[in-house]
């Protein structure tokens, strides 16, 4: 039964702790049967509709639209296939050690790790408000419904989205949490974000802390969920087709606590700094406020400049502020 537990809900401006508390059931449970409706138990569905003045046969004869997200085609192919080619030739040669010298030259392992490189995809980073709906602007984004969403569930962890052929043939999992520990610091200690590290298996093995389905994700990645557990950041792999094109980056959001004590505040400035495109989601409610534009000065100044590199790249042309709809108290008639 494809039922939009999740649209109901917010329609009626419920959080998920409400709902769990009148079902009875974790919030935790609530999450995972919005994103899979068809899972929940006849006799609970019934009572779950009930909470919204609705029937079975009502929910059931709206159709929900499958969410589509942006498809931008296979950009890279081309350069993949020659960046192949290029380490198959380096395969196929002899091993060079290296010499025992003050500066001795590069080998065909070097360039290995070069090649490696250029088959970085682009950064889109999502960031904004802890309560701007970035999760839900992600979900639509990648056509899925696998990013924990709610009203004010905040994400508490950078949560890097790949695409399923991007995962490293060691992983089996979809989802990966790991501390802080997991990356290297600069010299004042601050942790430098490298997504090259997520292919490293004993990395990532050492600094797990724990690995598996989406349900990981909410288990961990939430506040008000296990938040005595140190996890600073997520990998999850799955099949959308606008990770054909780049990496997804899901950063917490700014609270309503001064900046520069906030710890998810810290997450996501870091991250940002690797950021090759950058979405900015403000709520339509207020939109552009004061704080919006102390946060949005520190985040130009963090994000690169493509335009002194290139002369037909437009000004701020990596840069997007998104006005959302993230407040249940807006009706859609209001916000046209």
């Amino acid at each position: 039964m494809n039922i939009d537990l999740l649209g109901y809900r917010q329609k009626v401006g419920m959080g998920q702790v409400q709902v769990a508390n009148i079902l009875g059931i974790s919030h935790e449970e609530v999450c995972i049967y919005e994103q899979k409706p068809e899972t929940v138990p006849m006799g609970l569905l019934e009572k779950w509709l009930g909470i919204f003045g609705l029937d079975i046969a009502t929910a059931m004869s709206v159709s929900t639209p499958p969410l589509k997200g942006i498809a931008p085609g296979t950009p890279y192919a081309e350069l993949y296939h020659k960046l192949n080619l290029l380490n198959q030739y380096i395969d196929t040669s002899h091993p060079v050690d290296k010499l025992d010298i003050p500066t001795p030259p590069a080998t065909p392992h070097d360039f290995k790790k070069q090649l490696k490189l250029y088959k970085q995809k682009p950064n889109l980073a999502l960031t904004g408000g802890f309560d701007a709906g970035k999760s839900h602007l992600a979900n639509a984004l990648l056509g899925s419904k696998n990013l924990p969403v709610g009203y004010q569930p905040a994400t508490r962890v950078i949560t890097f989205v790949r695409h399923i052929e991007d995962r490293p043939e060691w992983f089996k999992q979809d989802v990966l949490v790991f501390d802080e520990n997991f990356w290297l610091k600069d010299e004042s200690g601050k942790p430098i974000i490298d997504l090259l590290l997520l292919d490293d298996k004993e990395r990532c093995k050492q600094y797990c802390l724990q690995a598996g389905n989406f349900h990981i994700l909410q288990k961990y990645g939430v506040h008000g969920s296990n938040d005595d557990v140190a996890a600073h950041a997520a990998v999850v792999y799955m099949d959308s087709p606008l990770l054909k094109a780049c990496n997804l980056i899901d950063l917490p959001g700014y609270s309503d606590q001064p900046d520069e004590v906030s710890k998810d505040v810290e997450k996501a400035t870091s991250a940002a700094q690797i950021a090759d495109i950058l979405l900015y989601a403000s709520p339509a409610k207020g939109h552009i406020n004061g704080q919006d534009m102390i946060r949005l000065g520190g985040l130009l100044r963090l994000l690169s400049a493509p335009e002194i590199e290139c002369n037909n790249f437009p000004t701020l042309g990596n840069f997007f502020i998104i006005a959302t709809h993230a407040d249940p108290s807006i009706s859609d008639h209001q916000l046209k």
